[in-house]
């Protein structure tokens, strides 16, 4: 997933940011995200930050993940869902992963004894 950051320099001048972020969903919020996730696809994901550590060909190595507990699916390439219209994600209804796909803009939560 990809975030973007836009502001003003101090010389007046436009500038942007993006950061990458791995986000990792487990169960039955994987196989929705799996459906409905595509590139340009906003979305609200709420989760706990993890830190895995390794070494490969003897260097360390670490990343940081996303483990994803909600998805919010706001519509594509930065529009919202048909009659969703801009609600702040908190607001939403509830929908549990168990119930299957969800409605556009259905906001999903991870059942908790999904997590590893």
């Amino acid at each position: 997933m990809a975030t973007n950051e836009r502001w003003n320099t101090a010389e007046g001048k436009k500038a942007e940011r993006t950061e990458w972020h791995r986000i990792v969903a487990f169960g039955k919020l994987a196989e929705i995200c799996g459906r409905h996730l595509a590139k340009g696809r906003t979305v609200y994901i709420e989760g706990r930050l993890q830190t895995r550590a390794w070494e490969k060909d003897g260097e360390k190595r670490a990343a940081t993940e996303i483990i994803a507990g909600s998805v919010q699916f706001l519509g594509g390439n930065g529009k919202p869902a048909p009659g969703q219209g801009r609600q702040h994600p908190l607001l939403a209804p509830a929908i549990t992963a168990s119930r299957g796909a969800p409605p556009p803009g259905g906001l999903l939560h991870e059942p908790a004894n999904q997590h590893p």
